[in-house]
């Protein structure tokens, strides 16, 4: 079941399937295991209903890709006057405050699920803490949101 699984995640746009099949594969098992032991009846249930969130996320997905307007490629568009070096780390900056921002969220997202709220308000506070980062950098380097 984890295969297949881990073969529907790729149903997802590359570029969210790059950013958070891990963690959906990673969740899909520690809760598999747990159903597994409850009795077939109960793993059955599980596995069909993670399968068609699975469907249903990524039909979800696609729509929210189809419906934004196609993002700028940063990495390729330099203002006038501004050295490559320092443009490329000013993107690197702002693309590992996004990656930090992304994590945050979905580690928040997994601790919700599985009613660690403790830790949900940790990540809470770590998310508003990498936002508030990110939006920083992106006003120090000029950067639209």
């Amino acid at each position: 079941m984890t295969r297949a699984y881990a073969w529907l995640l790729r149903m997802y746009p590359r570029g969210e399937w790059a950013l958070f099949s891990a963690e959906m594969l990673a969740t899909f098992k520690e809760a598999a295991r747990e159903h597994r032991g409850r009795g077939w009846a109960v793993y059955a249930r599980f596995a069909l209903r993670e399968i068609l969130g699975l469907f249903a996320g990524a039909v979800r997905a696609w729509f929210a890709a189809w419906r934004e307007a196609p993002a700028l490629d940063l990495t390729k568009m330099r203002p006038p006057g501004v050295p490559r070096q320092a443009y490329a780390e000013a993107l690197d900056e702002v693309i590992e405050a996004q990656r930090l921002v992304e994590s945050n969220l979905a580690r928040m997202q997994h601790a919700i699920y599985r009613h660690e709220f403790a830790k949900a308000r940790f990540y809470s506070e770590q998310d508003r803490q990498a936002r508030e980062l990110l939006r920083l950098l992106r006003k120090r380097h000029g950067i639209a949101e």
